[in-house]
């Protein structure tokens, strides 16, 4: 859950509109699950005053060898948005939306499933 929210920021400065790409990967007992997202600055926000990043990610999986359960993700759709205070380097908030449709196989059974997250996190004073 805490790699889904998390981003990595350019090391060059950006301005309104500027976008990049980052991925991170999860090693999970079945696979691998890789966490590719746009990120996008959009400025200052008027109501915190931190910069706001928005955020497009999408997951995918792939099996370990060997292993008697497959998860497959066939469609993953989310957004998200970032604060973040310039001023002393860290984030304050993150909201993270996300969709996946899933076929789950094991023991000659197939699962199709729909995992919908909903994540926040605030920095505590």
């Amino acid at each position: 859950m805490m790699t889904q929210s998390a981003i990595t920021l350019p090391e060059t400065p950006v301005k309104k509109g500027d976008s990049w790409e980052t991925k991170q990967s999860v090693e999970l007992p079945f696979g691998t699950m890789t966490i590719s997202s746009k990120l996008t600055y959009q400025g200052v926000d008027s109501s915190s005053g931190m910069a706001r990043i928005d955020m497009k990610p999408s997951v995918n999986m792939t099996a370990k060898e060997g292993v008697p359960l497959s998860l497959t993700v066939v469609k993953s759709e989310g957004k998200g948005t970032v604060l973040f205070d310039t001023a002393n380097g860290r984030i304050t908030r993150s909201d993270l939306s996300l969709t996946m449709e899933m076929v789950v196989k094991q023991f000659g059974q197939t699962v199709n499933q729909t995992l919908k997250q909903e994540t926040s996190m605030v920095l505590s004073p």
